[in-house]
């Protein structure tokens, strides 16, 4: 990795963004949007199914026969 001062000069000179953005509330959030309950709810359903799956394929679960 070169050395800092080996950078060129123009590499110093970036600004940051100035533009601020209003983020809209309630329903005008987007057609697809989900609230943040959701995400947390299907990442811990995914959890929980990929173990019981792991929990039967190691063995520790056994299917019903029948």
């Amino acid at each position: 990795m070169p050395a800092a001062s080996a950078m060129p000069s123009a590499m110093g000179t970036i600004e940051a963004p100035t533009e601020i953005v209003i983020r809209p509330h309630g329903l005008r959030h987007g057609k697809w949007e989900a609230p943040a309950w959701a995400f947390w709810t299907i990442g811990g359903l995914i959890v929980v199914l990929a173990l019981a799956y792991a929990l039967v394929r190691l063995g520790y679960v056994r299917k019903k026969a029948g």
